[in-house]
């Protein structure tokens, strides 16, 4: 199990960061703030190397169309970055969102034990008196045993 699952286990409380950094709850970002960052990823597009250009040209092309150099050059291509990111450990966003993915099951497993005994029965019950959303009644209600 990872960190965040252990931390669940042990009762500790658990708090991760979603959405923007540094960014308050309810707040916008301005009309300049968000162009200024469709700007910037413009321009990091406009940095990108030919190949990479090319590769994701490709990519989007059904491999029946591609030529057999066009497949031999997509193919070295995604080898050299499954490499390099396999040696330098980063993960992709799917690799990212799998391990989100196994976190969120294992904190239900851990809560749907919880939520099973009496005292975590009487702990929902409490919260189904105090929730005030139809959605959150309905999950409350489901809950309870």
């Amino acid at each position: 199990m990872d960190n965040k699952a252990d931390a669940v286990t042990r009762g500790k409380a658990y708090l991760e960061q979603s959405g923007v950094k540094g960014m308050r709850w309810g707040v916008r970002r301005s009309r300049a703030e968000r162009k200024a960052g469709r700007a910037q990823a413009k321009a990091d597009e406009k940095q990108a190397h030919e190949d990479h250009k090319l590769a994701q040209h490709l990519q989007s092309k059904k491999v029946k169309h591609l030529s057999n150099a066009e497949l031999q050059f997509l193919n070295k291509r995604l080898e050299l970055e499954n490499n390099n990111r396999r040696l330098t450990g980063t993960k992709t966003k799917s690799q990212k969102r799998q391990e989100q993915v196994k976190t969120a099951l294992a904190v239900y497993k851990i809560s749907s034990k919880v939520v099973k005994s009496k005292s975590g029965q009487e702990a929902v019950k409490k919260a189904l008196a105090k929730a005030t959303s139809k959605t959150g009644q309905k999950i409350l209600t489901k809950m309870i045993v």
